[in-house]
């Protein structure tokens, strides 16, 4: 998969995340499927530590040099899938996905390594149901979101609006979460690899 420069998360998305997360300055936080860094980078403002996480070498690449050219010293990267990086720390305080690959199992493993607020942001509303439903199993579902930005352009010498793609952002607070059990649980997923038990059996009859 070719990473793009232009695919990022827009800024007024960061401003609505920035008040979900409502960092106080002490927070480690990681932004799985980091790709530009626009989130990682602005959040480095706010938080101690910040991950970048992305699978793509030429996005880890690119988020080191223009974390060097901002003089920025607190983002840390690491190059790899997002269940690697969860499943290499202890713990964090909050965390921000910006793809959905594998995110049943990233969720399950989130719910025991983040003490706080997990977001998630998605461009379609099935896959937002589906995270819902993961969230919802596991405890940890506050809310979901439609961020929908209108930019204004030049129009025969009025102002006219382009609206951009919706955004749903779907919000969790891990602190909820039974730890203990969950490790329990995460145990006999890894075995078994049912991850569609994480979401199906919510609504009875569901395929």
């Amino acid at each position: 998969m070719t990473f793009r420069t232009s695919c990022y998360t827009k800024d007024e998305i960061v401003g609505l995340l920035l008040i979900k997360f409502s960092p106080s300055g002490d927070e480690i936080f990681a932004d799985i499927g980091c790709g530009t860094g626009n989130v990682s980078f602005q959040m480095a403002k706010y938080c101690r530590k910040v991950y970048a996480i992305d699978v793509k070498e030429d996005a880890i690449q690119f988020v080191k040099k223009k974390a060097e050219q901002k003089g920025i010293d607190n983002i840390e990267t690491f190059h790899g899938s997002g269940i690697d990086f969860l499943n290499s720390i202890d713990a964090i305080d909050i965390a921000f996905f910006g793809g959905t690959r594998d995110i049943a199992k990233m969720l399950m493993v989130a719910g025991i390594k983040v003490r706080s607020k997990i977001v998630v942001n998605l461009a379609r509303m099935g896959i937002a149901e589906r995270v819902i439903k993961i969230m919802t199993r596991l405890g940890m579902f506050e809310e979901i979101i439609m961020v929908n930005v209108a930019k204004g352009y030049d129009l025969a010498g009025d102002i006219a609006f382009k609206s951009e793609n919706p955004v749903f952002m779907v919000v969790g607070d891990a602190s909820k979460v039974d730890k203990i059990s969950l490790k329990g649980e995460w145990e006999t997923f890894k075995i078994h690899e049912r991850w569609e038990d994480l979401y199906t059996p919510l609504y009875s009859g569901e395929k």
